[in-house]
């Protein structure tokens, strides 16, 4: 069949799609990158936060190797897309298109199981929480990480003060041989654990002494517990989060869509060399 040399050069490959497939992914593969050097960083770093909840013993699992191996997948999905666009390779484009929609259906039915299971996963949570309570004074790693929870939100034990009668320091003794942190609560429970000292703020270890006398209802502590603060947390910024996954769903199906549609163009450009 005759062809016009304006059919000769001509090209079924659609440069924009072709380019913002590219840039998509350039910004995805740097997104991997950063996930594995994050998860390689807090595992290496000794006196991090992260490395604190390790020395806890309380994790049923690492998660930095969780964000390690997910950064690696991204890593080479990027790659996939990048080298995919650019090279107009119809198999790299096919992984990569079934790699995000493998994605996708993941994020979606995480999403699906928290939404549907929120008060089962509270539970665990709240199982884990009260779990830490009577190792508070034998672990400083723990004890750091329940005063950071406490204090970022406002907080006092798990489900109220009164939590830490779980523990053999702070429990109720009303006996004459009651220890002086008997009947209170750590420092991190009190709404002003601050005090002034030689001019500068520092914290007041003694604040929550004796705090629980009337029931635990000081006014100088905090009166929701963690577990309920952090649901109102959620609940809060449950709005946001959603419209954060549905922008994070939407932009992996128009990269899906591209992927897809460049596929088809360059199985039609080969289609017209082969005429």
């Amino acid at each position: 069949m005759a062809r016009s040399e304006d059919d000769d050069d001509s090209s079924e490959v659609n440069c924009c799609t072709k380019y913002a497939i590219f840039i998509f992914n350039v910004i995805f593969f740097f997104i991997g990158f950063l996930m594995v050097a994050l998860g390689t960083f807090c595992q290496i770093d000794n006196g991090g936060m992260y490395k604190k909840m390790q020395n806890t013993g309380q994790m049923a699992m690492d998660p930095t190797l969780l964000l390690i191996l997910i950064g690696i997948v991204i890593f080479i999905i990027g790659f996939c897309g990048c080298l995919g666009s650019l090279r107009e390779n119809t198999i790299l484009l096919t992984i990569y298109t079934y790699a995000l929609i493998a994605i996708l259906l993941i994020e979606l039915a995480i999403g699906i199981f928290l939404y549907f299971y929120k008060d089962k996963f509270m539970e665990m949570m709240e199982n884990m929480l009260a779990g830490m309570i009577p190792a508070y004074n034998s672990n400083e790693d723990l004890q750091e990480i329940i005063d950071q929870l406490q204090i970022s939100m406002k907080c006092c034990g798990m489900k109220g003060p009164d939590d830490w009668d779980g523990n053999p320091y702070f429990m109720k003794d009303d006996s004459p041989n009651a220890t002086p942190d008997s009947n209170g609560v750590p420092y991190s429970c009190c709404i002003n654990h601050m005090t002034v000292r030689d001019g500068k703020s520092d914290i007041n270890p003694v604040c929550g002494r004796q705090k629980r006398l009337n029931g635990g209802l000081s006014h100088d502590i905090f009166q929701v517990g963690c577990v309920h603060a952090i649901d109102m947390f959620i609940k809060k910024n449950g709005l946001g989060l959603m419209i954060g996954l549905v922008v994070v769903l939407i932009v992996q199906g128009v990269a899906i869509v591209m992927a897809q549609n460049m596929k088809a163009d360059v199985q039609a450009q080969k289609a017209k060399w082969v005429e």
